[in-house]
C-alpha cells in the first residue's frame, strides 16, 4: 500500500507504479490479460524498452528510400500521399505505420532484421493507440482489487483496506473544500 500512497502522491510515477502493480500481479499469479487495457499498457512499455527512439525516424526515412526504389509510379504517388495525409493529420500515426509495414512486406523488406527501432515503434504505437484510456484507470483499479484479495489473509485486512480507501476520499475532500 505504501507504493499506492506514493502514486497518489505524486511521489512515484504512473509508469513505476505500473511495473509495480504487474510485478507483484505476477508473484501473486494474478491474470493481468484478463485486464485488456492494463495488459497492453504494460506490452507498450516493454516494446518501449526495446526502441531506441533516435534511431525510429532515420530507420524509417531509410525504409522510405528504400521502398521508393521499388515502387511502380502509382504506388508511389499513393506512398506521398499517405505521408502528406499523416503530416498533415488526415490520418493516424498507426494507420500511417501499418501501411509502411505493408509495403515493407510486399517488397520482400525484413523490418526486424533491417529497421528493428521502426519495426518495434510499430508495434509499440499500434498497441498504444488500442488503449481507452479511461477503460485502462478502471482496469488498473480492478487489478489492483485483485491483487489484494490475494495478498489479504483475513478480513481484518479487508477492513482495514476498505477504511483506508475512505479516510483517502475524505482527505481528498477535505484538501478540495480547503482549496476552495
Amino acid at each position: 500500500d505504501a507504493k499506492s500512497q506514493d502514486y497518489e502522491s505524486k511521489k512515484l510515477s504512473f509508469t513505476d507504479y505500473v511495473k509495480y502493480l504487474e510485478l507483484l500481479g505476477q508473484k501473486k499469479k494474478v491474470n493481468l490479460r484478463q485486464y485488456e487495457n492494463l495488459f497492453k499498457l504494460v506490452s507498450v512499455l516493454i516494446y518501449e524498452k526495446k526502441i531506441n527512439f533516435n534511431v525510429v525516424d532515420k530507420e524509417r526515412a531509410a525504409l522510405i528510400d528504400v521502398i521508393t526504389k521499388k515502387l511502380e509510379k502509382d504506388a508511389l504517388t499513393e506512398l506521398v500521399n499517405k505521408s502528406l495525409e499523416f503530416k498533415t493529420g488526415k490520418i493516424s500515426s498507426a494507420e500511417y505505420y501499418d501501411y509502411l509495414k505493408a509495403l515493407a512486406v510486399k517488397h520482400g523488406i525484413s523490418m526486424p532484421n533491417e529497421y528493428p527501432n521502426l519495426f518495434n515503434y510499430i508495434i509499440y504505437n499500434s498497441v498504444y493507440s488500442k488503449i481507452e484510456n479511461e477503460q485502462l484507470f478502471n482496469d488498473i483499479k480492478k487489478f489492483e482489487e485483485a491483487v489484494k484479495d490475494k495478498i489479504f489473509t483475513n478480513d481484518d485486512q479487508k477492513t482495514l483496506d476498505k477504511l483506508s480507501r475512505h479516510i483517502n476520499i475524505l482527505l481528498g475532500l477535505v484538501n478540495i473544500r480547503l482549496l476552495n
